[in-house]
């Protein structure tokens, strides 16, 4: 296993056939005010310019790097990128979202403030259209001891908002690949709520974006996916 570097982010982007939005999601991501990133595009088997949009950041800022790989779904591509992890901090982001400039900074300073039994670090978040237009916010309040609310459902809200210890992301096997459904991340972030407290960050940092065609918006199967 690669060595993990304390200061060091590794950031997650899976995508497929992501061309429509990965160009600005991948900006949000470069210009976080805390530089000390690894940046992971995995094309998850994309046929659109998924791949060269990639390429072309990865050609101006060497933190950037393209994975290509086989259609697997998002857990899948997430854990491809865990696996090459060097970040003792592992956050995602989904190739439609928005960060704010001061994300994982943010992250970093309150996961800082409460060393030693944090795993998962999240914030609010702004519901975003097609263009980026705020439809709604939401702000979650949960923090510390969260199993129990857990059981209640999935707090987070959305992937593209924790940041993670990768060494106890890893313990727990990243993403379950059997869950296709939308519910992959609950599943995960329950296993790390077992492992220890959650802290919050009271701010909107991220931009989820709603659409038709995503699968957030698919409620017959997230429901099968949540049962399961």
């Amino acid at each position: 296993m690669v060595e993990l570097w304390p200061e060091r982010v590794t950031v997650a982007i899976p995508a497929y056939n992501a061309a429509a939005t990965l160009d600005e999601t991948l900006m949000s991501v470069r210009r976080q005010s805390y530089p000390e990133l690894e940046i992971f595009v995995v094309d998850d088997g994309s046929t659109d310019g998924t791949a060269v949009i990639a390429r072309r950041h990865a050609a101006v800022d060497a933190r950037v790097t393209l994975i290509k790989k086989a259609n697997g779904g998002v857990s899948a591509a997430r854990n491809e990128a865990l696996d090459r992890a060097t970040g003792a901090l592992f956050a995602t982001i989904d190739a439609d979202d928005l960060w704010h400039p001061d994300k994982i900074a943010y992250q970093m300073e309150s996961m800082r403030d409460r060393s030693g039994c944090v795993v998962l670090n999240y914030t609010w978040f702004a519901h975003i259209d097609v263009k980026g237009r705020i439809l709604s916010t939401a702000e979650p309040n949960e923090e510390g001891d969260v199993v129990s609310r857990m059981c209640r459902g999935n707090l987070i809200g959305n992937g593209s908002s924790p940041s993670m210890l990768t060494r106890i992301l890893r313990d727990v096997g990243g993403w379950d690949v059997s869950l296709r459904g939308g519910n992959e991340d609950y599943k995960t972030f329950f296993s790390l709520a077992e492992r220890g407290n959650f802290s919050l960050v009271r701010l909107h940092m991220v931009g989820y974006r709603q659409t038709r065609d995503n699968r957030s918006s698919k409620a017959q199967r997230m429901l099968a996916s949540y049962d399961q």
